[in-house]
């Protein structure tokens, strides 16, 4: 899957660099589930006309991912608006913090009321699990990682780019990351097993 998608489909799987499209994205690890198979994402997009989304994205290790979008004033070149109307914000806030509840993460705390005056405050993080760096390396275009206690082939490296693992604290799940920190896109999204790192196919819902 190449190319970036816009704000609220979200470009999860090997993509392109936002540039394409003249959006720049950051992509960051939030938290990581209390046993280390599950994955938040914040992942915000900044258009040339300005404005931007947000959108945060549960994803665990059998590829299965669930993005909710609070926030999308991107521009066309006239004057930014909200996008998303408070009671939407509102219902998509109550089910992320289901989600996170579901999936057993701590230090995240969903506050729906905040649609109505500050998206910024909807999802606040109190010290969560944000993971440890994995060792990263490449041979003959081939994407190495290594955590604690797996390692694998994640998939090829085909742009010179900037590549950066974040793993569970656990080694159950790895997130790498490609692209500089403000234009960044998943490079790949692996679960451990048995000692090795298998690359997942993101399954968007």
């Amino acid at each position: 899957m190449r190319g970036r998608a816009a704000a609220l489909l979200l470009p999860l799987l090997v993509a392109a660099p936002a540039s394409a499209m003249h959006l720049r994205t950051s992509i960051s690890v939030a938290a990581f589930s209390k046993d280390g198979t599950s994955v938040l994402l914040k992942i915000t997009e900044d258009g040339p006309e300005g404005g931007s989304s947000t959108v945060w994205t549960v994803t665990d290790g059998s590829g299965a991912s669930k993005a909710f979008g609070l926030t999308n004033d991107l521009s066309d070149g006239a004057s930014a608006h909200e996008h998303i109307g408070a009671a939407d914000c509102k219902a998509t806030a109550g089910a992320l913090a289901k989600r996170l509840a579901a999936y057993g993460f701590d230090g995240v705390t969903i506050k729906p009321e905040a649609c109505d005056k500050d998206r910024g405050a909807v999802v606040t993080l109190s010290s969560p699990d944000r993971g440890e760096k994995a060792k990263v390396s490449v041979k003959a275009r081939r994407v190495l990682v290594e955590t604690r206690g797996a390692r694998g082939d994640v998939g090829e490296k085909r742009e010179d780019v900037e590549l950066d693992a974040i793993a569970s604290k656990s080694g159950k799940l790895v997130v790498v990351l490609a692209g500089p920190h403000d234009d960044r896109w998943i490079f790949a999204v692996a679960r451990a097993k048995d000692g090795k790192l298998e690359p997942v196919q993101i399954d968007i819902q």
